[in-house]
């Protein structure tokens, strides 16, 4: 290209020094003489407007100060020139022939079928000389590549407007991935039933959340360790255990653990007190049970070592409930003292005072009541329920995310919900007890949780 416009430039250089050059300029610009006149040059001198006009095409002449309309006039001229002349070249080259120019095949679309000449001709010769050397027309642009079918159906309607993706505005962003939570609601809906064996305990999957743990200072039956109230949020949905684990259930345990303990339970006597009486057990509580009845007289250290049992056996993260757990799925989305309502009414639970046909006998079969809203049954009676925090007499300090308050140096451990010996007041949501880790009573038993996973 660059020898092309300095051969262009030759040429036209050429041409104005001709005389025909000179011929057509005195005949354009002789309408003009009375107008121009003379103009100064930079030392002082009068030159003819011609050789004015041959220095600025030659490039020789230095910015000088002229009359405005003598310096438009001469810059005219000077395009004049060059139109003219361009078109004495380029009228030559363009029509000296009638064939059409050679299109040159798209560099882009090399499997095209049109790059191919059709059956019969000579493919066209490829041009390797300069225009001014040849008759040919000039090559011709690239043709843009016609668009393939799928992108002939992306091509915009008249009078509709393709989507901002499409006109390249925005760029497809990734699917952002769903959150662990998300999956587990979706897999675990709410309510599921699972049960991981035929002796395992059989539980209700229950839905993330946050709730209210403790009472308010106007709750009938308060105690002071169940404040300061504090708001806690449940991430994930997790597994709890229908019912308290069953005389049944953990007969299974000891027989594939041989867990033995020492045959000691403190029972409530006629005296009004609780004493340890050895040969009573888990077996042998004083009171007659059937193997739907919940299990008593073991320990928070028996029910950990079910647990860690029936984790090894399932493969699953069985546990049992943190204190606030247990708070969160006993309330089932309520505020009252018990989970139907404020009083205790008849036949409800199995405490000393509920109405049932056991109280203050002796443990009734898992089940026997009303469930609440996350089908859970005797969350309120029936055994006391071992969970997993260290015991504290306030809530100062308590974790807010659902997890158990445990501690280095923790002697005692919480129960919670209430025996079938209670007063009604101890059945509350919000009622909390602290015991020795190692203590057993006839009246005291455990639920399972279970932790989900993808």
């Amino acid at each position: 290209m660059a020898k092309f416009w300095q051969y262009l430039q030759e040429k036209i250089q050429e041409w104005i020094e001709s005389e025909i050059s000179l011929s057509i300029w005195k005949t354009l610009m002789k309408p003009l003489k009375g107008f121009l006149g003379k103009t100064s040059d930079v030392d002082g001198k009068s030159v003819d407007r011609e050789v004015i006009t041959i220095k600025v095409r030659t490039k020789k002449v230095r910015t000088r100060k002229v009359r405005t309309r003598k310096v438009v006039i001469i810059n005219v001229s000077v395009a004049v020139v060059l139109v003219v002349g361009f078109g004495i070249l380029y009228l030559p080259i363009t029509h000296e022939t009638n064939e059409s120019p050679p299109v040159q095949p798209p560099k882009n679309d090399p499997g095209n079928d049109h790059n191919e000449p059709p059956p019969g001709e000579e493919p066209p010769p490829v041009q390797t000389a300069m225009p001014h050397e040849t008759n040919e027309s000039p090559p011709v642009q690239p043709v843009k590549p016609e668009p393939s079918e799928p992108d002939k159906d992306k091509e915009q309607s008249p009078g509709k407007e393709l989507p901002i993706m499409e006109q390249g505005k925005n760029k497809p962003e990734k699917e952002p991935k769903m959150k662990e939570r998300d999956i587990l609601v979706k897999k675990f809906p709410a309510g599921t039933i699972l049960r991981d064996c035929d002796t395992c305990p059989e539980l209700v999957v229950v839905p993330p959340g946050s709730f209210t743990m403790g009472s308010p200072a106007s709750e009938e039956g308060r105690h002071t360790d169940e404040g300061p109230r504090h708001r806690v949020t449940i991430e994930q949905p997790f597994a709890v255990g229908k019912y308290e684990v069953t005389r049944g259930e953990y007969a299974q345990f000891v027989l594939d653990t041989e867990h033995s303990t020492t045959p000691s339970c403190r029972i409530y006597e006629d005296e009004g007190e609780w004493n340890e009486r050895s040969g009573h057990d888990w077996q042998n509580p004083g009171y007659r049970q059937t193997e739907r009845d919940p299990v008593v007289c073991v320990s928070w250290e028996d029910a950990q070592e079910y647990v860690l049992w029936l984790s090894k056996k399932t493969g699953k993260a069985y546990r049992l409930l943190s204190e606030a757990e247990w708070e969160y799925v006993a309330r089932a989305g309520t505020t009252t003292r018990y989970t139907w309502g404020d009083e205790i009414g008849q036949n409800r639970a199995h405490c000393d005072g509920c109405g049932s046909r056991w109280d203050s006998k002796r443990t009734s079969p898992v089940g026997s009541f009303v469930p609440n809203g996350f089908g859970l049954h005797d969350m309120h009676g029936n055994v006391w329920e071992w969970v997993a925090d260290c015991w504290n007499r306030s809530y100062e300090g308590a974790p807010t995310d659902g997890s158990a308050w445990e501690s280095v140096a923790c002697k005692l451990r919480v129960v919670r919900g209430g025996s079938w010996d209670s007063s009604p007041a101890l059945l509350r949501s919000a009622d909390r007890f602290g015991l020795a880790s190692d203590s057993r009573y006839s009246i005291d038993g455990f639920r399972v949780a279970c932790t989900l996973t993808l």
